[in-house]
């Protein structure tokens, strides 16, 4: 049987680092498992697209400007159709194309919340998110090894611009949501790391350790936003810096 990906350059974790699933040599989709749990991104980017057409809400910044709300869901749009066809094809391009819906979903509510601090234009925020991402876009084509170093720094800023906005600014949001958010996000990073290092790994499984990292991820990404639709911003106030 001819491997319709044969001729295609592999990806970086290719030929047995892909995570713990099977790969499927010869088929069209060679990680069933981790390629359809994806449209859990596609559903979480399709509610989220609805439910911001029918809001209003002059007082929140992600209504008020719906194109950062439809930016936001779009990124998670990519990050769905990017992991799909990476693990279906398991090649260098489906996991730049992974990689890259990541990190436009992960420096998203990082740039916000500066957006959010420092009264930015909607402009200003657009230009610096594809800037950094078009950056971040080379990097990931050059030196695919760093894909994961930066995730996790972006990561580890994301928490510290949300610590901070939150010291900066005076308004109302739900923390029981961020922490739900959280917890979903660093229950999935436990069980990537015990399935990308094969702890608990049985190849053909029906469903797949890295699988439940995309439903939970998924989860955390429409928390987070229902995080920030959460705030209040009636008597919201910029504390001056002393």
């Amino acid at each position: 049987m001819i491997d319709p990906w044969s001729n295609w350059q592999p990806a970086a974790c290719m030929p047995d680092h892909c995570f713990c699933e099977a790969v499927r040599f010869g088929e069209l989709i060679r990680q069933p498992s981790n390629t359809w749990s994806n449209l859990s991104f596609v559903l979480v980017a399709s509610v989220l697209i609805v439910q911001i057409a029918k809001t209003n809400d002059s007082k929140n910044k992600l209504i008020r400007h719906k194109f950062l709300s439809y930016l936001y869901a779009l990124s998670c749009l990519l990050v769905g159709l990017g992991s799909f066809f990476f693990h279906a094809s398991l090649t260098f391009v489906g996991q730049w194309v992974d990689v890259l819906g990541m990190y436009l979903a992960i420096t998203f509510f990082g740039l916000y919340n500066i957006f959010r601090i420092f009264d930015w234009k909607v402009r200003s925020f657009v230009v610096t998110f594809f800037f950094i991402n078009s950056v971040l876009s080379y990097v990931l084509y050059a030196h695919a090894w760093s894909r994961r170093y930066l995730f996790a720094l972006f990561v580890v800023l994301l928490i510290f611009s949300i610590w901070y906005s939150n010291t900066k600014i005076k308004s109302m949001l739900s923390n029981r949501i961020l922490y739900q958010s959280i917890a979903c996000f660093m229950l999935g990073v436990m069980i990537w790391i015990l399935d990308i290092t094969k702890v608990i790994c049985d190849p053909y499984l029906v469903l797949q350790g890295h699988s439940l990292w995309h439903f939970l991820t998924a989860l955390a990404s429409y928390l987070i936003f229902r995080y920030y639709l959460s705030e209040s911003h009636a008597q919201t106030v910029l504390e001056e810096t002393v």
